[in-house]
């Protein structure tokens, strides 16, 4: 009975229907904890599946989650043919070796936009949660000689940082010395993407250790000007990504002082863009700390930028 369930489940999961799908993959990372024996079949049909469903742009929210606990829960299954390398390897291929099967037609780079979002949240959820110690540094090291080579494309590129990004929220990443230039060097990219992502990438790493790296981009902000825009978005996500629990609003609380002063600097900056990110960024922090903020008038922004920061 469960082998005949598990033939049919190839079927079901597809981007004609992600509900489907993310139900069909529930059941199989619930079989791989009550039945590990059932995963023989796996490799050769949800597998292949499964890794064609998450280069599509329509894989997104919950199915996603559901994704990404479907691949961990296939490496604790302990059936040889799905191990961390093998489906780091399955799960990487199209990225660094793009081919006309996997390949968007017409678009420069190796899979579709949101795919790169996927398939970058897979692997951090794997060497976070299911990769040995060893495994672990050997994702983080490659990622970081991926960003530091001259020859890597700008597919490799993105994909290496936003999993640095997704790692880095998770776990503190600054035993990787220089880790922030590294970073920072793709804001130099020709493709917004890249950018965007380096941006992304920065402030989630951020978060991993706010004590060493929200300074350095609080004091880069200040002193890069051609940087400004893509290093407050990083604050941007490091101040949204630590209102989620209460012990990192607590930790954050320490530098809101800093930031909002820094930020009412440039609420009126010439560049709309910059402009919107700060209106954000003081709202962020309004909802946090409003106690101490609020009554600071000296520093309260104008209606026009609060009425901002209440849409972000």
């Amino acid at each position: 009975m469960v082998n005949d369930l598990i033939d049919e489940l190839p079927r079901l999961i597809s981007e004609s229907d992600t509900h489907v799908s993310q139900l069909a993959l529930m059941i199989v990372s619930r079989l791989s904890e009550t039945m590990p024996q059932s995963m023989e079949k796996i490799p050769d049909g949800v597998l292949p599946a499964a890794l064609t469903l998450i280069r599509s742009p329509l894989l997104q929210g919950s199915a996603l989650i559901s994704m990404t606990t479907f691949f961990c829960s296939l490496v604790r299954s302990g059936n040889p043919r799905l191990t961390f390398v093998e489906l780091v390897q399955h799960l990487t291929n199209p990225v660094y070796n793009p081919s006309p099967a996997t390949q968007p037609a017409n678009s420069p780079l190796s899979v579709h936009k949101q795919a790169f979002y996927s398939t970058s949240s897979c692997i951090s959820a794997l060497a976070l949660n299911c990769a040995s110690e060893a495994e672990y540094q050997s994702v983080i090291t490659k990622l970081l000689d991926n960003l530091k080579s001259n020859d890597m494309s700008c597919s490799v590129r993105l994909f290496a940082l936003l999993t640095l990004g997704g790692i880095g929220k998770h776990r503190d990443l600054s035993e990787h010395k220089n880790l922030q230039n590294v970073i920072m060097s793709s804001f130099n990219s020709p493709t917004e993407e890249v950018k965007s992502a380096a941006s992304y990438a920065l402030g989630n790493v951020s978060v991993g250790n706010l004590n060493l790296y929200l300074p350095i981009i609080l004091s880069e902000i200040q002193s890069n000007s051609k940087r400004q825009y893509l290093l407050l978005h990083s604050l941007k996500e490091i101040i949204t990504s630590m209102s989620e629990k209460e012990e990192s609003i607590q930790l954050l609380k320490n530098y809101v002082p800093d930031m909002w002063n820094l930020l009412v600097r440039y609420m009126e900056s010439s560049e709309e863009g910059s402009r919107k990110i700060v209106a954000a960024c003081l709202g962020k922090l309004m909802l946090i700390d409003h106690e101490s903020l609020l009554p600071s008038s000296s520093t309260t922004p104008p209606p026009r930028v609060l009425t901002l920061a209440a849409q972000s």
